[in-house]
């Protein structure tokens, strides 16, 4: 990956370091804490930072370009008593006059779940919680101004499957809506393995004409 940038650049560091060993040492899990080490980190806020360097190359090749902090944000404005959350944040967006594609990066083995056992042979734990997932994806799905609106769900690869990207068409009126689930290798083998991860998501993500 091109080197990080700003706030997300420690994070990426600490994800090439820690590729090595997560699998093994702990797994795929929410917070750890690296025992005897001096340091802390969250595998959430790794696997977050590390689909935001991808989007941030794939951009180009789709033609958008990043959306900033304040683009991520989601207002909710609520009327009444009683409020909930403020606002829904995506981990990343790409971004046009036409077109907006809202990540949301999961570092669960959902995506392998599925694809080996389908959806009534994935569990109800996992049922549960990709459900759970899958309507925070809808919601991204009916925000954004433009005609052409994408929300992704960015599951790492665990190596023993093949590289999938699916989609499904949401009606929503006039506008084009798809929600899309990924898998993202957690670090690249080499060079091509890079490029071909990046084609792969390229031709996933194109608008069909």
């Amino acid at each position: 990956m091109t080197q990080a940038r700003g706030r997300d650049a420690g994070a990426v560091f600490e994800a090439i370091e820690a590729m090595g060993w997560v699998a093994d040492e702990r797994g795929l899990g929410g917070a750890i804490v690296l025992d005897g080490l001096a340091w802390d980190v969250s595998i959430d806020a790794v696997w977050e930072a590390w689909v935001r360097r991808f989007v941030a190359e794939l951009g180009p090749r789709l033609g958008l370009r990043e959306g900033g902090e304040r683009t991520r944000q989601i207002a909710l404005r609520w009327h009444g008593s009683v409020h909930s959350m403020r606002k829904l944040k995506p981990d990343a967006s790409l971004i046009s006059a036409e077109r907006t594609v809202w990540f949301d990066a999961k570092y669960k083995p959902h995506l392998a779940h599925l694809q080996q056992r389908g959806w009534w042979g994935a569990g109800e734990t996992v049922q549960t919680e990709h459900r759970a997932d899958l309507h925070q994806t809808i919601a991204y799905a009916a925000c954004g101004a433009t005609p052409n609106v994408d929300a992704v769900l960015v599951y790492p690869s665990l190596g023993g499957e093949s590289l999938r990207v699916s989609s499904a068409e949401v009606s929503s009126g006039a506008r084009r809506s798809r929600i899309v689930l990924g898998a993202l290798p957690f670090g690249f083998q080499s060079p091509d393995h890079r490029e071909q991860t990046l084609r792969t998501w390229r031709e996933a993500l194109m608008v069909p004409s």
